[in-house]
């Protein structure tokens, strides 16, 4: 059997991980009992046990994973916005809308202090994108604003329980302990509250990643009005999803994860192409705010893949070290040892060219590649070519030579 890749490992895991989390949100009978029979197994007196059962049917009774996922699509697609709605929705939806564990009552939606704060987020966040020219400021903030995202909906989650009157009816380590609901997963026993937390960040990662390539693609068309369509088009994907979910928490959990499984078929290569383009677009910008940043004083380079080279796809992040014998190219990951590949100087040749958007950094030898990295040295080049052991290709040697001004993004 062929061994899976990494890709594979990445989607099986994290399928099985949002597949399990409702089967283990359901409380099972086997669960029931051993919570009746918990006076005899942990040792707890009878009034313990008692505030335990309270303590555990509460947090319980607000975890559901239909409830929890459904949102989390338009809170990707559009973190403040998404928000927005979410208040409204339990602030103004009443006995209009099917009861809600996780918005109906949650203190924290209902407070309309947070909801017109988001909202003045959404128009701050949101007017920037209608035009060509002031969309690349709501795109360095972009990042910013999912992150936000994901911690506002992770306190919206939590607070309550955290905050609800009865919390501290379990003052004792060992109430506390016998309180919290778990899960068995691959033989493990995990804290759902944490698995949940691990969906939803993922989940609004995944979906986001897209989203941001999707919105700077479109950026570079060259028609001034559609951005200020794909403006109105999110907002109004983001208030449909919402309403889906005020009605039928289930139905927008179904497509949550639809869209989370086709965004996650393209993570990869849509990551890679991200990160490359909130580098070129903002590592200029950095060194312009703080001239420094534009100084080269190492003898490494963070450059980008052109084309596929060795085993580093297209647009892959490297990270190029001088050596005393040559050069070292490495790739670094989260979650597995970083890979590199060596360079000797006897057998390859680096030169740096300069270019309108990007730099390139030409590798003649044995595997001859090209490789993009920022316009951040751009100002000194001569002096970053010598401390990485490369030659530098004056602008003049250059003429006639369109692709080293091309800014390739795909």
């Amino acid at each position: 059997m062929m061994p899976m890749s990494r890709r594979q490992r990445i989607l099986i895991a994290v399928l099985v991980l949002v597949g399990l989390i409702p089967l283990a949100a359901q409380p099972t009978a086997a669960d029931t009992a051993l919570l009746a029979e918990a006076p005899q197994l942990s040792g707890l007196r009878d009034s313990d046990q008692n505030k335990a059962q309270q303590l555990s049917a509460r947090i319980t009774d607000s975890i559901s994973a239909v409830e929890w996922l459904g949102p989390l699509a338009p809170i990707a697609l559009s973190p403040f916005f998404g928000i927005a709605c979410l208040c409204a929705i339990s602030q103004y939806g009443g006995d209009a809308l099917p009861f809600n564990s996780f918005i109906s009552n949650n203190p924290v939606l209902q407070n309309s202090t947070i909801l017109w704060i988001f909202v003045a987020l959404t128009v701050l966040t949101s007017l920037p994108r209608l035009t060509k020219v002031s969309k690349p400021a709501a795109q360095a903030i972009d990042q910013l604003e999912a992150w936000a995202g994901i911690i506002t909906i992770l306190v919206i989650r939590f607070g309550p329980n955290l905050l609800a009157p009865d919390a501290g009816t379990a003052t004792d380590p060992a109430v506390a302990i016998a309180a919290i609901p778990v899960a068995q997963i691959a033989g493990f026993t995990l804290p759902l509250d944490i698995l949940m937390g691990i969906a939803a960040v993922i989940n609004i990662i995944v979906i986001n990643t897209i989203k941001f390539l999707f919105e700077v693609t479109i950026w570079l068309i060259p028609f001034p009005s559609v951005d200020a369509i794909l403006e109105a088009a999110n907002k109004s994907i983001c208030v449909g999803l919402m309403a889906i979910y005020a009605y039928s928490p289930f139905l927008a959990t179904v497509l949550n994860l639809l869209i989370f499984v086709a965004c996650l078929v393209a993570y990869r290569w849509a990551s890679r192409r991200v990160t490359y383009m909130r580098a070129i677009v903002f590592d200029p910008i950095w060194a312009l705010i703080r001239p420094q940043y534009g100084t080269p004083t190492a003898d490494s380079l963070t450059v980008f893949c052109h084309d596929d080279f060795a085993s580093f796809p297209a647009r892959t992040k490297l990270n190029l070290q001088k050596k005393e014998n040559g050069w070292t190219l490495t790739r670094k990951s989260w979650f597995a040892p970083p890979k590199t590949i060596d360079l000797e100087s006897s057998e390859n040749h680096l030169a740096i060219t300069k270019g309108l958007f990007v730099n390139k950094l030409l590798l003649t030898g044995p595997e001859s590649g090209t490789f993009h990295f920022t316009r951040r040295f751009s100002g000194q080049l001569p002096q970053l070519a010598s401390l990485i052991g490369a030659d530098f290709e004056a602008p003049e040697s250059q003429a006639g030579n369109p692709a080293v001004s091309n800014l390739e993004m795909t």
